[in-house]
């Protein structure tokens, strides 16, 4: 049953796509198209979702001590990768 579920879910959400770049392409400069150019350009900000959900699972920790900050730049250095 729920792999029917998804089945329909997928086949829903790709119509739903072909029917907005069938409205797109049928009328480029009209006012569905220019509203939804911006959000289609920025990927529908996904990537904030994803980053958001990412710095939640792992969140980052600054390095607040001067000397850990100078500790690791050199030891970048040592490396031979800063250059």
């Amino acid at each position: 049953m729920q792999h029917q579920t998804l089945v329909l879910f997928a086949l829903v959400c790709f119509g739903l796509l072909y029917g907005i770049q069938t409205m797109v392409l049928l009328n480029p400069l009209g006012s569905s198209a220019t509203a939804l150019y911006p959000w289609f350009y920025a990927g529908l900000y996904l990537d904030e979702v994803f980053t958001r959900a990412t710095f939640r699972l792992w969140p980052a920790t600054p390095i607040s001590n001067a000397s850990q900050r100078r500790d690791a730049s050199q030891a970048f250095e040592a490396t031979g990768e800063g250059q």
